[in-house]
């Protein structure tokens, strides 16, 4: 069943007529007999868009009324059968509910997933490793790099930059600060600053890791999803980080 004047925005199905209503908690859904072969496939991590609206007429239905809908993002469809993850509202469905899914915003995943295809095949190619790419005759030196501020305090700034992680690029747009860092108490520690990747529509991002002070201290495991880019030594007696202070740590490839 297709929807308006262009056939390229929406495919509706219908809830079974004849089956019960759908509980607030579930995750399945039957639909009417055929209409499975509607919903386009799905991979492995994916999903459609989609919003379920009480109504008695698919090609009459308002805006308001899809506003009003219950948006879910539906994750695989066997047969007449399909499985859904809830987002806003989790209100129960009742019997020959109709199902609007959103095939403009499927065409725009189809597009992330093949940037993240050129991503990872641009990883391949460089190495399969995270890290910094080199470019231009002195290999971008300041790509990434921890310095400290002018004049100096208890926040360091990574330099702009782009870099590879888990396959995928990462990128800071401009010169950003850390927030200020803490002295220790007791011992020396060592922090960490990475290159965190956004995840779930994010930015890229940086923040410090803070290590233990110990009288022998070592730097914090780099998280997952992260670059490690300096480390920084810090005393009881640290009031402002100098350049000596800053360890560079970036992966470059």
């Amino acid at each position: 069943m297709k929807l308006m004047a262009d056939p390229l925005d929406w495919v509706v199905v219908q809830l079974d007529r004849d089956g019960g209503a759908v509980g607030a908690e579930e995750t399945d859904a039957d639909l009417e007999t055929g209409d499975g072969a509607e919903i386009p496939s799905i991979g492995e991590d994916r999903w459609v868009p989609a919003v379920v609206v009480s109504t008695y007429d698919p090609e009459r239905v308002t805006l308001e009324e899809l506003r009003g809908g219950d948006e879910i993002h539906i994750t695989d469809v066997t047969d007449d059968t399909i499985t859904f993850r809830r987002t806003a509202s989790a209100r129960a469905w009742n019997q020959g509910e109709y199902i609007f899914l959103n095939m403009p915003a499927y065409g725009y995943a189809l597009m992330i997933r093949k940037l993240e295809d050129v991503e990872n095949l641009m990883a391949k190619v460089i190495g399969g490793m995270d890290g910094i790419p080199r470019y231009g005759g002195d290999g971008a030196p300041n790509e990434l790099a921890v310095v400290p501020t002018d004049p100096v305090s208890m926040v360091v700034t990574v330099t702009a930059g782009a870099a590879l992680i888990d396959n995928e690029a990462a990128r800071l747009l401009v010169d950003t600060d850390t927030a200020a860092l803490v002295a220790p108490v007791a011992n020396d520690r060592i922090d960490l600053v990475q290159l965190v990747l956004g995840v779930e529509g994010e930015y890229d991002s940086v923040n410090v890791k803070a290590g233990v002070e110990d009288p022998a201290p070592e730097a914090p495991v780099v998280d997952d999803g992260a670059l490690a880019l300096a480390t920084i030594l810090l005393t009881t007696a640290t009031t402002e980080i100098e350049e000596e202070d800053i360890t560079d740590v970036r992966a470059r490839l």
